[in-house]
């Protein structure tokens, strides 16, 4: 007996391509990243630099072209969190949680134009990740605000 699958070859190709693609670009990435803070793997690059460089022969062979749009998606950090059911969190939670990235992507703004000698946007980044730290403060300062109140009020009693 044989089974047929509804997916044809070159679409199981396409999306092994895709799938081999992300994770190498996300692996290089990261490990870039680490090694320019001081950490990482630096005697792995060279190796990740080629398994990117493979995948991106495995990607082209599947589709015919290189990846463009697809590399801004596979570094997304918001897809990372798309699946989040936010209505579970109270908006405090929420709202430092979007602070927090909001001060990453300051971070990553500034690695990146630092290692590229880009002071206008390095300073660009230094400010969104001023921003974030501001709005996480603030966030933290409205809860702390409200647990004081709350604390002030007897099991039982309720603000008049």
């Amino acid at each position: 007996m044989r089974l047929v699958s509804e997916r044809s070859e070159a679409v199981i190709a396409q999306e092994a391509a895709g799938g081999s693609v992300a994770s190498a670009v996300r692996e290089l990435t990261a490990n870039l990243i680490l090694v320019a803070r001081g950490a990482g793997k630096a005697q792995d690059v060279g190796r990740q630099a080629m398994a990117l460089i493979e995948s991106f022969q495995e990607y082209h062979d599947a589709f015919g072209r290189l990846p463009g749009q697809e590399l801004t998606d596979f570094l997304d950090h918001d897809q990372l969190w798309s699946d989040v059911d936010w209505s579970r969190f109270d908006d405090d939670y929420a709202d430092r949680h979007f602070a927090t990235i909001k001060m990453v992507r300051g971070a990553l703004q500034m690695t990146a134009s630092s290692l590229q000698g880009q002071r206008s946007e390095y300073l660009a980044g230094e400010r969104e990740l001023h921003d974030g730290s501001r709005a996480r403060q603030d966030t933290l300062a409205r809860a702390h605000a409200r647990s004081d109140k709350a604390a002030r009020w007897p099991l039982g009693r309720t603000a008049k």
